[in-house]
């Protein structure tokens, strides 16, 4: 699954943007962050299933934010956060240690909701 949020680009307002690694001397950034889940018992209480960190900059230097989701191997909102290369097979890290296994949402049927925070 990708999930693409576009951003205006008005001339007079500063737009999120995502750079990896961090620029320089910065060392904090907005998180902007996808949730999907098959029902939303967790959302609200979840904001950082899937996120990216996004920093201001000036109007219209980028218009686009992109997530990619494997739909086979989705993280559990509530036992679990993505993690790029956190070192395991769906890069999923527990949020209170143990087990936490991911899901397959790529069944046919199965029904996504999907919240976007920027």
């Amino acid at each position: 699954l990708y999930i693409t949020a576009t951003f205006e680009g008005a001339s007079t307002t500063n737009q999120v943007y995502y750079e990896n690694p961090l620029p320089s001397g910065v060392n904090s950034a907005t998180p902007a962050s996808v949730y999907v889940w098959s029902d939303t018992s967790s959302l609200g209480q979840v904001t950082d299933q899937y996120s990216q960190a996004v920093l201001a900059s000036p109007a219209g230097r980028y218009s686009c934010l992109t997530w990619r989701i494997p739909l086979k191997t989705v993280c559990n909102p509530v036992t679990s956060y993505y993690l790029p290369n956190a070192g395991t097979t769906s890069n999923c890290v527990c949020r209170a240690g143990g087990s936490c296994p991911t899901s397959d949402l790529s069944v046919a049927g199965t029904g996504l909701i999907v919240g976007i925070t920027i």
